[in-house]
């Protein structure tokens, strides 16, 4: 896996600045894509590697940025919370002798959905939940 370099981008006027301080790059455009490209081949240059063995990640400074990062993590924190409780509720249901439909249909989401929650473990064995193996139908109970 190649390393990846942060690129600090700061609007400058009309055009950006680009900087991977831990290597002394400093890079302008007029797009952030000129300015990745530009930091990618200096880096390149001062690593003495091809440009495709360089990655950038791009780091702006703003308060709406880190707000939305902070969102970003949040929502995928949120969708955690919510597959567990899925995983929760189907292994409920599912010992009830509850179909994957009616458990997609009372939960608000598809059999799909369900299935994932409950995927079989890497190891070939039945699913995550209950050590049973899923049945291959939709309305078949879990």
């Amino acid at each position: 896996m190649k390393p990846v370099y942060m690129l600090d981008v700061v609007r400058d006027g009309t055009r950006w600045s680009g900087t991977v301080a831990e290597h002394h790059v400093h890079t302008h455009g007029r797009t952030l894509a000129e300015v990745e490209s530009a930091a990618r081949d200096a880096l390149a240059l001062v690593l003495d590697v091809p440009p495709a063995e360089v990655a950038v990640e791009l780091r702006g400074e703003s308060p709406l940025l880190e707000a939305h990062d902070h969102a970003r993590t949040a929502r995928a924190r949120a969708q955690e919370r919510e597959r567990a409780a899925l995983a929760d509720v189907a292994r409920e249901l599912a010992a009830h002798r509850v179909s994957r439909a009616d458990i997609a249909r009372l939960t608000r989401t598809t059999p799909g959905a369900v299935i994932r929650a409950i995927r079989p473990r890497p190891d070939g064995g039945g699913d995550t939940l209950s050590g049973n193996v899923l049945p291959a139908r939709g309305d078949d109970p879990i």
